[in-house]
């Protein structure tokens, strides 16, 4: 389990814009913003291993009034992730590995999105 509380971070990449208020360039009102991941793993046997992790960002908006400032602390944005994924050891340097992943935002235009992966990752 992990997570942050910053200022001037930005959400996903940090630092990639949004994390200064206003519309102005020379802005210096900074969004407040804090995220958080938790794994969690149970081993059903000595090969295989069933998985689910949560995650989440949320940038703020400022609490200072405009035009240097969005004039309340509000979310803004908040971009979350749910994974479940089973992984089980093939060999000695091989794991089979099936993922789901659902991820989504509340940014407007931007649906939930569902990923499915399945492999193998090589260990040496």
């Amino acid at each position: 389990m992990t997570g942050y509380i910053g200022k001037g971070l930005g959400t996903t990449l940090l630092f990639s814009g949004g994390e200064r208020a206003g519309t102005a360039a020379t802005s210096t009102e900074l969004r407040s913003s804090d995220g958080g991941y938790v794994q969690l793993g149970y081993l059903v046997n000595k090969k295989t291993t069933i998985g689910a992790s949560w995650g989440y960002s949320r940038l703020k908006n400022s609490g200072a009034a405009a035009p240097a400032g969005d004039g309340n602390t509000a979310v803004r944005t908040n971009v979350y992730s749910f994974t479940g994924g089973i992984y089980h050891q093939w060999t000695k340097s091989l794991k089979l590995v099936f993922e789901g992943t659902q991820e989504g935002t509340t940014n407007a235009g931007r649906a939930k999105q569902i990923d499915l992966s399945g492999g193998f990752m090589l260990f040496f």
